[in-house]
């Protein structure tokens, strides 16, 4: 029952986020009328049941407890240099979790707006 059910994620420019996401992840997007505030709802393209949530103005930062999303993608590698060309910065470069990555390998980049996010993979880019 105590399942997550929706995920915001906050940003000092939800539009550029936004935008990032939908070309680094595939992600759907459909902004929503909430008046003065900028909200927009992100979907998996392939199915809308499976998750999603927002993404709105607000403050993140890496100074203080923060939750980071890791999305999975197929290659950490390709994931960085799609989302560098977008603006994206890398702030932890792809590395093993556990000795020789048998947990998978991750990485984090702050997407434009300043949001943090992880990319994991099972398997090492090459």
């Amino acid at each position: 029952m105590h399942r997550i059910v929706h995920t915001e994620f906050c940003s000092n420019d939800p539009q550029a986020t936004a935008d990032a996401m939908a070309l680094v992840f595939g992600w759907k997007m459909t902004p929503m009328n909430m008046g003065d505030e900028v909200y927009i709802l992100w979907n998996y393209p392939d199915d809308e049941k499976a998750g999603g949530g927002g993404i709105y103005s607000g403050v993140g930062s890496w100074t203080g407890p923060t939750t980071i999303e890791y999305i999975e993608v197929e290659n950490i590698a390709n994931s960085i240099v799609k989302a560098e060309s977008v603006g994206s910065k890398v702030t932890a470069p792809e590395q093993p979790i556990g000795p020789n990555g048998e947990h998978g390998h991750y990485a984090i980049v702050n997407l434009p707006g300043d949001c943090a996010v992880g990319f994991w993979s099972k398997s090492a880019s090459k």
